[in-house]
């Protein structure tokens, strides 16, 4: 689950004390995982979720929610494992479908036990929802049974002392939104016999939609990784406490067959993965919040061979959110996965494949960076029970936050380091007798490890619980170069033809891949200059590009967020130079319009274009630079506002700044946040305003050419007036 707005809360913040027993022995059974001296397992067993209301308006998300398991755990002295280093839940399930990993906190003083959703996408610790808001007296009943915390009862609460409203779910899904609102309260939290003194959390005074409460272990939205924003979270409590090193932990959801998996606090386990973890960044949301989000960099289906297809710009992010039962995605990324799966839409708009297709062998494939976690089509395809023999996709098609659910993240191994920004990323596996790695505290505090396992314990292909074959290799490392990767056309209509994007710059079409370019890696420089010689890759470009911008947006004050591209025009009148066009894309960059102007124009007509343009900047080289200053001063442009580009073989001008000082400063200012385009703005906005030649009198605006993506770029023909 994840939150997507709140009220700001006024907090009393409290410190947090931990304190730990020290010795509870080991004991061994059915129903308890043991392993080693310094960690503490909580062992989890499965119970049926009793079914809610019917509603034949919403019946797939009926019947999935009516299919789920819950995982609660047995905190009783007799099962504990004690950890000073390391803390482990362990989550259990006997169906191969859709697991949620719960566990059971004891809170108050004497503890009082409560069930809650160990939860990724979220950051609060609540409890006690109104289970007179459930969706039947039966799911009603079990919600009371997940237990209620009441802090008349404990010697050791403090509160009520602040509150919150919390909205869940998808903001463009109103089927998937449930909200609370809690007070807050401090008290001590128990995970097993390690206890946290003085933790905030909140108590529900109203719910609607939540059958139980939540343990959240990602960041504040706001506050981020801060370890005291808005307060001391449970995993920052328990890091300053010294339960463990640092603010760690490790995601195993495990398919669904095996019979444990486990979020471990603290450490990781070298025989639950295949091969080196892949380090990636953490990134904000495509909102600029704070998640446990990364970059998505391709997306595949592995049949009869493989097909990987790029991701860019916002469509690369994505939330990791064990709370998150399908995998929600863009529709331009989902369309290649559902059109190689030949799936279906029905009536609810979700997606319908034969069931069969279970037993094809294969993967749907989610690259980061050097690592592609594959998610066998098996457990990717959901059999819900349809007597036609049909099964649905474990994807749905959102406009908002990506999400990547548990029907993806059962396939991965997953180390979040909060401290170090970072997502440890491998493919998730089971190779015998744990091998746990305490992780320490400081930069790169999560070691290079590599899994014991080996690709055939993965059982990525195949049919039922039969071994698997391995598929090594069988990923292909190079990007497919396909239209429909960026169609503006929704998966939903079979029918619809590809087209051209039309929410992205020419900026974004041409400097980064997926767009059905040429890979950058083998493509050729594309600006020479035939004078000096001087040369440029893809990548030089794309980067020279991006400093200009970040440099352009700071000296102008350019928001590409604010107002409309008629608020940023910016005149480029200069002779032809190997950063005429890279300056073009950079402003392009900032949602902003590029006037060019010829050459040729008298210091006359360049001022009648700067004015009815409205330009805010003049952009010239030093051999035009008297007539561009007379037309500059006459329409009011100051001078701080000209620059330079260089021409070879002729002096710059010191008295102006030049695109190469531009360029160098925009190196160190920080990057720009993501355009956030809708669907059609590149059909509508304007990039190029392009005027007449001028030969017959003043110049004469021409059409305004869109800056929606075109496979190649295109000259605008000037026409004089009397053409």
């Amino acid at each position: 689950m994840w939150p997507v707005s709140w009220r700001a809360a006024l907090l009393v913040l409290l410190g947090a004390d931990l304190s730990a027993a020290a010795d509870v022995s080991l004991l061994k059974g059915l129903s308890q995982y043991v392993r080693g001296d310094s960690f503490l397992s909580m062992p989890v067993g499965t119970v049926d979720r009793p079914p809610g209301a019917k509603r034949a308006a919403n019946g797939f998300e009926e019947k999935l929610y009516n299919m789920e398991f819950f995982y609660a755990t047995d905190v009783s002295k007799k099962n504990l494992i004690h950890s000073l280093d390391i803390l482990a839940i362990f989550c259990k399930w006997a169906l191969p479908l859709i697991p949620l990993c719960r566990s059971t906190v004891n809170i108050g003083s004497p503890p009082q036990r409560v069930t809650v959703l160990v939860d990724t996408g979220s950051s609060e610790l609540w409890v006690n929802p109104d289970c007179r808001t459930s969706k039947s007296s039966d799911l009603a009943k079990q919600c009371r049974e997940f237990g209620q915390y009441d802090p008349r009862r404990s010697d050791s609460s403090y509160g009520p002392f602040g509150t919150e409203d919390l909205d869940y779910g998808d903001a463009s899904d109103s089927t998937t939104r449930t909200s609370v609102s809690i007070n807050y309260y401090s008290d001590v939290v128990a995970l097993g016999d390690a206890k946290i003194n003085n933790q905030t959390f909140g108590v529900v005074t109203q719910s609607q939609g939540q059958s139980q409460g939540i343990l959240g272990l990602a960041p504040d939205l706001k506050g981020g990784l801060s370890p005291s924003e808005p307060y001391s979270l449970v995993l920052d409590s328990m890091a300053k406490q010294g339960v463990i090193s640092s603010r760690v932990f490790s995601l195993d959801l495990r398919r669904s067959d095996d019979e444990h998996g486990a979020i471990m606090y603290g450490g990781l386990d070298k025989s639950k993965f295949i091969g080196p973890l892949e380090k990636r960044p953490i990134v904000k949301g495509v909102g600029g919040e704070w998640r446990l989000a990364v970059e998505l960099t391709t997306i595949g289906v592995t049949l009869s061979s493989s097909s990987n297809f790029a991701v860019n710009g916002s469509d690369a992010n994505v939330m990791l959110d064990s709370g998150t039962t399908m995998t929600r995605m863009h529709s331009a990324v989902a369309a290649p996965i559902l059109r190689a799966l030949d799936a279906e839409v029905d009536s609810e708009g979700y997606y319908q494949v034969r069931c069969s297709a279970k037993t094809f062998g294969g993967s749907v494939d989610f690259g980061f960076g050097k690592k592609t976690i594959r998610v066998p089509l098996k457990k990717f395809i959901l059999n819900l029970g349809d007597s036609a023999g049909m099964c649905y996709v474990g994807m749905v098609v959102t406009t908002g936050q990506q999400i990547l659910g548990d029907s993806v993240l059962r396939a991965g191994y997953f180390v979040f380091d909060w401290d170090n920004q970072e997502v440890h990323i491998a493919q998730a596996a089971n190779c015998g007798n744990n091998d746990i790695v305490a992780v320490s505290s400081g930069t790169d505090a999560v070691p290079s490890a590599t899994g014991h396992c080996k690709e055939g314990d993965a059982a990525l292909t195949g049919a039922g619980g039969a071994k698997s074959t391995p598929t090594k290799g069988r990923v292909s490392t190079q990007t497919r170069r396909t239209v429909y990767t960026v169609t503006s056309c929704p998966p939903i209509d079979a029918a619809c033809v590809t087209a051209l994007p039309d929410s992205v710059t020419l900026e974004e079409f041409i400097n980064k891949p997926g767009y059905g370019r040429h890979p950058i890696a083998e493509s050729r420089d594309p600006y020479t200059c035939g004078i000096t010689g001087l040369t440029r890759s893809v990548a030089q470009v794309a980067r020279r590009t991006d400093h200009l911008a970040r440099a352009i947006a700071e000296q102008l004050a350019f928001d590409p967020h604010e107002g409309t591209e008629w608020d940023r025009v910016v005149c480029l009148y200069s002779l032809n130079t190997i950063d005429y066009i890279p300056l073009a894309h950079a402003i392009h960059r900032l949602s902003g319009i590029v006037t060019p102007a010829s050459a040729a124009y008298s210091h006359q007509e360049l001022e009648h274009q700067l004015r009815s343009s409205g330009a805010q900047a003049l952009f010239t080289c030093v051999p035009l630079l008297d007539n561009a200053l007379k037309a500059a001063d006459a329409a009011g442009i100051p001078r701080r506002r000209v620059f330079l580009l260089a021409v070879p073989q002729v002096a710059s001008d010191p008295s102006f700044e030049t695109i190469d000082d531009l360029a160098e400063r925009g190196r160190s200012l920080p990057p720009l946040p993501p355009l956030r385009w809708i669907k059609g703005q590149g059909a509508r906005q304007t990039a190029f305003l392009c005027y007449s030649s001028g030969t017959s009198g003043l110049p004469v605006s021409n059409r305004p050419v869109p800056p929606c993506a075109q496979p190649l770029p295109r000259p605008v023909r000037a026409r004089s007036r009397g053409d």
